[in-house]
C-alpha cells in the first residue's frame, strides 16, 4: 500500500494461497504501518482485493486468519462482509477464522449486509 500523494509505503494486502489444518484456502491479508492505523487504509486495500478475488480468479471463497486480540483487524474483516467461521491452529497459533463467499462479497460491495442475501419470501 502506498499513499497516492507522496508514494509511501504504509502496509501490505493481498491474496495468498495458504494451508490451514491440512486444507487448502486463499487468504486476504493486511498490516498496516502503526502511524497510519485508523484510517481505513486496511479496508480499503482489503475491499480491493476481495473484489479482484471473486470478480477476476473467480474465487468461491475467501478466508483471513486474525488473532482474537487483533480487534483492529476483525473489525476490517466484518466490514469487508467476512464472519467467524471457526477457531482453527494456522502457523502453530489459534486464529479465528473468518470467511467470505463470492454472493456475500458482491453484497458487501452494494453495501447490503449478508443476511439481504436472504428473502423474506420465496
Amino acid at each position: 500500500m502506498e499513499l497516492r500523494g507522496t508514494g509511501e509505503l504504509i502496509g501490505d494486502c493481498g491474496l495468498i494461497r495458504t494451508e490451514i489444518e491440512g486444507g487448502h484456502e486463499v487468504e486476504l491479508g493486511w498490516i498496516v504501518r502503526r502511524s497510519h492505523w485508523g484510517r481505513g487504509f486496511a479496508t480499503e486495500a482489503g475491499r480491493a482485493w476481495r473484489d479482484y478475488g471473486f470478480s477476476q480468479l473467480l474465487l468461491d471463497r475467501i478466508v483471513s486468519m486474525i488473532v482474537e486480540q487483533n480487534t483492529a483487524s476483525r473489525r476490517v474483516a466484518e466490514k469487508l462482509g467476512m464472519s467467524v467461521e471457526r477457531t482453527a491452529l494456522w502457523d502453530g497459533r489459534p486464529h479465528l477464522m473468518y470467511s467470505t463467499h463470492r454472493l456475500v462479497g458482491a453484497l458487501a460491495k452494494r453495501g447490503h449486509s449478508a443476511l439481504d442475501r436472504w428473502p423474506l419470501h420465496p
